[in-house]
């Protein structure tokens, strides 16, 4: 699994953690209440005021041990170890111990036990501690003879706070988890790539080298014999020298010149794989009649987009529009995912890049906001003779023109 950094993957970590801390005076009114009227003058007093500040000040630093665990924890996730199940056994005994004191007054603390619970054990051992804590407010009920009314509250409150807190952390988790597989795609793309380009210069260069160096050595050895064998032999060095240089230029000018149609295909193919929905709006035709020079421009636009989807944009859907209007033609690259705000707006060096290209062919770039949100990645050319000169295109970042285009 490929983790870059132990970062937040959204803000939920630390709305849990406000949470347990404004909770408190709410979901312990009752107790803090009875506190306030006590004189302190019995033991009684004395052990219910230290158990209710040890019950806070764990649950607490347990709170705060749950948000660190969230934030710098990644899938797969280990069991939780000895000191989480010691913590829960010594809130529930504190627990325990105040609604024998007080009864009634302390017993929403097993509600914090649950939200504690839930935030860090499985979902199994949830519903156990949850359905544990359930049989002993039904046992308490029973012998205390509490009004069916209110045991149903209290097993509600029990239920459904262990049930939300579980479905936040498990949310959390499938957002984190599905940011890891993004990365993962993303490098094992990359990784992929390096290996074909590595692959496909060991093809093209493997033969010639070994062919030049048997030819030198032959060379080498008819310098002493026979000069002029030897300066034939010089002249084929030469001649695969020359042949190879050639395919090596060629072999880089297919890299770096990529065609449309291969990289709709590519694009479709590693959105599939990230989970990313995929919709090609445009004219079949127009991928025909491009000349060589826009249909790379193109090419790399939607390479440059589909790439800046999957690293950055955290959507579901994206739509590649291709069409013609006149003498021009257009790409755009649309998600429906985050956007980007602040330091992220700024055109990193695929956008610089591909803003160099498209100054070369007198186009029009833009990438910003959509209307409908999202991101906008356009590029668009005039598909006749440019009249223009080259330079005219810029990174161009604000909301009018993407949204104008988008």
């Amino acid at each position: 699994m490929i983790v870059t950094s132990f970062k937040a993957n959204g803000p939920l970590p630390y709305m849990l953690g406000i949470l347990a801390i404004v909770w408190i005076p709410f979901g312990l009114s009752d107790g803090i209440k009875d506190l306030f009227s006590f004189h302190f003058t019995s033991l009684h007093d004395v052990v219910i005021a230290i158990g209710a500040l040890l019950f806070v000040g764990l649950y607490l630093w347990g709170s705060y041990e749950n948000v660190r665990y969230l934030i710098t924890t990644t899938p797969p996730l280990k069991r939780a170890d000895t000191s989480v199940w010691l913590l829960i056994a010594v809130l529930i005994a504190l627990s325990m111990m105040l609604v024998y004191l007080n009864e009634k007054d302390w017993g929403s603390c097993f509600i914090f036990v649950c939200a504690y619970s839930s935030t860090r054990l499985s979902t199994v051992q949830t519903v156990w501690i949850t359905g544990g804590i359930m049989l002993y407010a039904l046992i308490g009920a029973v012998v205390h003879a509490v009004s069916w009314s209110e045991l149903g509250s209290a097993l509600f409150l029990v239920g459904i706070v262990s049930f939300i807190v579980v479905a936040m952390v498990r949310s959390y988790r499938t957002g984190q988890e599905l940011r890891l597989a993004r990365e993962e795609i993303a490098h094992l793309a990359v990784t992929t790539e390096r290996l074909r380009i590595a692959r496909d210069l060991h093809d093209l260069l493997g033969h010639n080298l070994s062919l030049i160096a048997l030819k030198s050595e032959l060379a080498g050895r008819l310098l002493r014999k026979n000069v002029e064998l030897a300066s034939v032999e010089i002249s084929d060095i030469e001649q695969v020298a020359r042949r190879m240089l050639q395919e090596v230029r060629e072999a880089v000018g297919s890299y770096r010149q990529p065609t449309l149609v291969s990289e709709l295909y590519s694009a479709q193919e590693i959105l599939n794989a990230a989970g990313i929905g995929y919709t090609y709006e445009g004219d079949e035709q127009i991928l025909n009649d491009l000349p060589q020079a826009v249909e790379s421009v193109f090419a790399w636009t939607v390479r440059e987009g589909v790439t800046n989807i999957i690293r950055h944009s955290r959507s579901r859907q994206c739509i590649i529009r291709i069409m013609r209007s006149g003498q021009s033609g257009s790409v755009e690259i649309i998600d429906d995912g985050t956007g980007m705000t602040g330091q992220e707006h700024r055109p990193g060096n695929g956008l610089r890049g591909l803003t160099e290209r498209v100054e070369a062919l007198a186009g029009q770039l833009s990438a910003g906001p959509a209307l409908q949100g999202g991101f906008c990645l356009a590029v668009s050319f005039p598909l006749t003779q440019q009249s223009e000169k080259p330079g005219s295109a810029s990174y161009i970042s604000n909301n009018a023109r993407c949204s104008a285009t988008c």
